[in-house]
């Protein structure tokens, strides 16, 4: 079985295929090619607007306004971007991690029994101990369940992660670097350190709802006059009132890549922007 190619490679082996008028060419065009080589900018631009259905135009001896990566982006843009399909997702998640967990209970119940059993014995006698091989076999096992436990939960995670972040994507298509760095440079201001953001972001670790950087981020949000700053937010973003009620009773963990929370803090960081901006006037 052929080995699959990268977009970007099968974007480099498409791109001679393509017509372009244009003289200039950076790459040597294979002897029995008919056509001329055009930049790989360009026949990402072609590619992506065969993907969405668009007309292709012609294109211009000017960069691409879509380079390759960003085709590969629509081409590989997954469906789970809608509500349902985001909270299977969670739900899939929560399944993960709670078996994740129960597996490593056991294990770590078994090896404390068993250590408990052969405590006192040296090496050599337990080597010679077929009920000690027996043990660490079935600790190996346990061992193997956990590991496949726990790679399932931190796959999961992942597609969560990646559904997520296209979600407020599509809402935000103009996001650029320089936003997120605002949001980090609001963040820091509040107190949240960058290993504290990292493990936010990276891991599933909730957000706390009731501590006084969501209080700010939640007046930026909705405005400091708010009798409920932290509720209209989460309104504001997209949680109905039951979720409401159970994030704020701590029944409902959120974390900071969900794409509404995501929201909430861009939102913030723009009042704060432009907060500054006027004082800076």
């Amino acid at each position: 079985m052929a080995q699959a190619l990268t977009l970007t490679e099968a974007a480099e082996r498409l791109a001679p295929v393509f017509m372009e008028e244009s003289e200039s060419t950076s790459l040597p065009v294979p002897a029995k090619s008919n056509g001329k080589w055009m930049s790989l900018e360009n026949a990402g631009t072609i590619l992506a607007e065969r993907v969405t259905g668009q007309s292709v135009a012609k294109p211009s001896k000017a960069r691409a306004e879509v380079t390759v990566r960003e085709a590969a982006k629509q081409i590989e843009r997954s469906d789970l971007e809608t509500p349902a399909e985001l909270s299977e997702l969670r739900g899939r998640r929560l399944v993960a991690t709670a078996a994740s967990f129960q597996c490593w209970q056991e294990l770590e119940d078994f090896i404390n029994r068993a250590t408990h059993h052969f405590q006192g014995q040296d090496e050599a006698t337990l080597a010679a101990d077929p009920q000690y091989r027996e043990v660490c076999a079935y600790a190996q096992q346990l061992r193997a369940r956990y590991d496949a436990a726990y790679h399932e939960a931190t796959d999961v995670w992942t597609r969560q992660c990646l559904a997520e972040n296209e979600v407020f994507e599509a809402g935000r298509p103009d996001w650029k670097p320089e936003d997120a760095r605002r949001v980090a440079a609001l963040l820091d201001r509040l107190g949240v350190s960058e290993q504290e953001r990292e493990a936010l972001w990276l891991t599933p670790e909730p957000i706390n709802v009731a501590s006084p950087i969501c209080m700010t981020l939640a007046q930026l949000a909705v405005g400091a006059d708010n009798p409920d700053p932290i509720q209209a937010a989460l309104g504001a973003v997209g949680f109905d009132d039951g979720d409401i009620n159970a994030v704020i009773s701590g029944e409902m963990p959120i974390y900071l890549r969900d794409h509404r929370i995501q929201e909430l803090v861009a939102r913030a960081a723009d009042v704060d922007t432009q907060a500054k901006n006027r004082a800076a006037a």
